[in-house]
């Protein structure tokens, strides 16, 4: 991603690779290298904190820091939050049992 004059954030570049394996990603930072007109400084690498596409990413940017992007923070958080934050104890099971009773208007002191 590129932050543009006014502000806006684009994306500079997209790839799709045949695995998440270092050298496959050696193979996709090394073409957008070579893709990069002039000398562009990039500021920051945003990853999901892989460590092969990290370790390809400092193979060919040592210099440039890497951060966790906030997609990848916020979904770590999110779970555990479900996993620590549990309203009841109810396994899965229950709860999906309990959410369609609750659906359905139903419940154990209706059938009582």
């Amino acid at each position: 991603m590129a932050v543009t004059g006014i502000g806006k954030t684009v994306s500079i570049a997209m790839c799709f690779v045949a695995s998440e394996s270092e050298p496959m990603y050696r193979r996709a930072v090394s073409m957008f290298r070579q893709l990069i007109i002039g000398s562009v400084k990039i500021e920051v690498f945003l990853t999901d904190d892989d460590t092969s596409l990290k370790n390809a990413l400092s193979a060919f940017y040592p210099s440039t820091p890497q951060l966790l992007c906030i997609w990848h923070i916020n979904k770590n958080v999110e779970t555990k939050v479900n996993k620590v934050w549990r309203v009841n104890t109810m396994s899965d099971e229950e709860e999906v049992g309990f959410s369609s009773q609750m659906a359905t208007g139903k419940s154990q002191r209706s059938r009582l």
